[in-house]
């Protein structure tokens, strides 16, 4: 299983546009992101923050992951779907979104 990502904005249209930022992640790191971000929800804590609320978030997980490579790479899941590296691929691709598209809202699902 796994989540997708993606951004949408408010245009004033009947619906939020989907603004082309769009990835999808193995859910088998949940372990790390629980752990690393400061939501109990863990990265799914995500959805529905605009991307200037979702940055400190992310700009902490990254930190916290980045000081401490051990401590999450031994919580790489045993089947090989997902690992450390590209988790923290993934907390920067989001981070970069956010900065390019602040008043966007992230979506988890």
């Amino acid at each position: 299983m796994s989540w997708d990502f993606w951004m949408e904005a408010d245009v004033g249209g009947k619906e939020p546009v989907d603004i082309g930022f769009d990835a999808n992640y193995t859910y088998n790191v949940s372990p790390m992101f629980y752990d690393a971000f400061n939501l109990e929800e863990g990265i799914r804590g995500l959805d529905k923050m605009l991307g200037d609320e979702a940055m400190p978030y992310l700009e902490n997980a990254i930190i916290k992951m980045k000081e401490n490579p051990k401590k999450y790479k031994a919580m790489n899941p045993s089947n090989g779907w997902g690992d450390y590296d590209t988790a923290l691929e993934l907390l920067e691709k989001l981070l970069g979104w956010c900065i390019e598209a602040p008043k966007a809202q992230m979506r988890v699902g």
